[in-house]
């Protein structure tokens, strides 16, 4: 990987040098590096403290904004068959809570413990500020991202994530539409977790460039 950083660094081909900075840049935000700091033989552009490259890779945002929805408990029906949540409960779950602006999207989901579903907000500062408040809310509410990787992580131990509902919800009641679901704002390295045609038609963009830009528009810059 090193060597691959010197090349998009060092290249002088023309035409391209643009290109080779972007895909210095962005292997080093994977890699959790300073792409600011030429890299050298001493490797010292790799000593970033994780504080930085944490706060690097969330800057890089998947565009147009979307929230990445986990459903971590099903209902039962019935006949005995569970019920995974899906986008049109999922829509009413967020109508409820005062998010009404965003576009369902199911990315999998079956007759299991869990399902995921993208929620796509519109391309605008707006829409960021939206996603950003449902991003918001779920740490608020101790269903984001850190709490999702928390349940992912313990579930490697359990056949069935059913079996804790302490694993679920904080207050272990598997009932409350409030903690069903674990979610975040997609940012570069969630690629992976969303379905092809949204990978075709989504761009990564950095917040802070997005933010700058209106925050010139507003002030006529």
């Amino acid at each position: 990987m090193h060597s691959l950083v010197m090349h998009t660094f060092n290249s002088l081909k023309v035409g391209l040098r643009a290109e080779h900075l972007g895909l210095h840049k962005a292997l080093c935000v994977l890699m959790g590096w300073n792409h600011v700091v030429p890299p050298d033989n001493a490797k010292g552009y790799q000593l970033l403290p994780l504080p930085d490259a944490r706060a690097m890779k969330e800057d890089l945002i998947l565009w147009p904004p979307l929230v990445i929805v986990h459903i971590a408990n099903s209902e039962m029906k019935k006949d005995g068959s569970e019920h995974v949540v899906g986008n049109l409960d999922m829509d009413e779950i967020l109508q409820g809570l005062g998010f009404s602006n965003g576009k369902m999207k199911v990315v999998n989901g079956s007759s299991t413990i869990q399902g995921t579903l993208l929620v796509k907000f519109s391309p605008t500062f707006s829409g960021l500020q939206e996603a950003e408040r449902l991003h918001k809310y779920c740490e608020d509410n101790h269903c984001g991202r850190n709490d999702w990787l928390q349940v992912l992580s313990q579930h490697e131990s359990q056949q069935n994530l059913s079996e804790d509902s302490d694993l679920l919800q904080a207050d272990g009641n598997v009932k409350d539409n409030k903690k069903q679901f674990y979610g975040y704002i997609g940012i570069a390295g969630d690629l992976e977790k969303v379905d092809f045609d949204t990978k075709k038609r989504t761009l990564v963009k950095s917040r802070k460039d997005i933010e700058a830009i209106t925050d010139g528009t507003v002030h006529g810059v």
